[in-house]
């Protein structure tokens, strides 16, 4: 092995020319040594060709390929791994950025314990310009993580965290601990011949997918600093509107928020749908009970809410989810949103209920 084996980092992009650049230059100031990037634009419409070829120009190491139709995250990535040689696979998002020593951290801990999967933890960059450590002491993931670690799902030694397949991720799920941020993961090329690609048929929570597939084979270590910069924005797939105030019925008369909701919410439908497919032909688990009812608990509130969001503007789409709400969990309140779907309103026009949604 090389003393520095190459990482390939794969930026899928989408009308982002006026943001690619900073999560470029981030790559270019690793500490790391051997690295390329490829990028891949999504067909975007902007000056992205552009923006690209002025980096290109300076540094023989980044890629550019454009596709000819727009196909998603996913599949992007599935192409920029394709296209790319090295050794290692990093992925970034066109509008986040690594701290300098990512890659080199990433590299060196899982040499040191021989893994194939690593991830890390990040920082989040608000729309105000301030930064917010989602991983100090006291916020909600570290808390959610610290308790894993109590009860023994996870070990650590100099900052490392050592997870163990298949449990950390089923104990995850259930308890909620989230550690594995797609901008943060750096893998072997070995790893994705074997556990396949991205899963091109979801425009969303495709990361989510990849990352349990992942963590249902393969140990990981967990690199406990902030090595990554999530930038958030409007242009993000949920960042379009917030989400914890949000006026829910405002919201399902504004046919643009729906539909983009919608796209989002039956998305994860089909992440939550697949996930409980893939968890039940793994094997025997010691908590299968708790997470096949999670998995129907949160399907049960996806499609509630794709129904009660579509109820005015796409009544048999509406329909079609409140009995896929009414499959997976029986609830008075499911059963009032059908009568007012089918009744095309007449029964509970003037009612007031706004039910809680949640819209992940």
């Amino acid at each position: 092995m090389n003393e520095y084996p190459l990482v390939s980092v794969i930026i899928p992009t989408y009308n982002r020319a006026d943001k690619l650049g900073v999560a470029i230059e981030s790559v270019i100031a690793q500490t790391y040594p051997a690295w390329e990037i490829v990028i891949i634009d999504d067909d975007s419409h902007d000056d992205t060709k552009a923006a690209v070829a002025a980096y290109i120009s300076k540094h023989v190491a980044i890629k550019y390929i454009k596709l000819d139709r727009n196909s998603g995250p996913a599949y992007a990535r599935n192409v920029g791994i394709r296209s790319s040689k090295g050794e290692y696979i990093a992925f970034l998002s066109s509008d986040d950025t690594w701290y300098p020593e990512h890659l080199e951290k990433h590299i060196a801990a899982m040499l040191e314990y021989h893994v194939k999967v690593s991830y890390s933890f990040w920082t989040a960059k608000t729309m105000d310009g301030g930064t917010v450590g989602l991983f100090e002491k006291g916020m909600l993931l570290r808390n959610n993580f610290d308790k894993a670690v109590a009860e023994s799902y996870i070990t650590i030694n100099d900052n490392i965290a050592f997870l163990k397949a298949p449990f950390f991720i089923e104990y995850a799920i259930i308890n909620d601990v989230y550690c594995y941020h797609i901008d943060t993961l750096v893998i072997s090329r070995e790893v994705v011949r074997e556990n396949g690609d991205f899963d091109a048929t979801l425009r969303t929570a495709e990361d989510d997918n990849f990352s349990f597939r992942l963590m249902l084979r393969y140990d990981a270590v967990v690199v406990m600093e902030s090595l990554h910069l999530y930038h958030q924005g409007t242009d993000n797939l949920y960042n379009f509107i917030e989400r914890q105030t949000v006026d829910i019925k405002n919201v399902s008369k504004e046919a643009d928020s729906v539909r983009k909701f919608t796209k989002c919410l039956v998305n994860n439908y089909n992440s939550h749908v697949k996930k409980k497919k893939i968890y039940l032909s793994h094997g025997k688990f010691s908590r299968k009970k708790e997470f096949i009812g999670l998995c129907n608990k949160n399907l049960r509130e996806l499609s509630f809410a794709v129904a009660y969001l579509n109820k005015e503007i796409n009544r048999r789409l509406a329909l079609r989810f409140i009995l896929k709400s009414i499959i997976y969990g029986c609830r008075a309140i499911s059963w009032r949103l059908l009568l007012n779907i089918s009744s095309n309103g007449y029964f509970f026009k003037n009612s007031d209920y706004n039910p809680y949604i949640n819209l992940f």
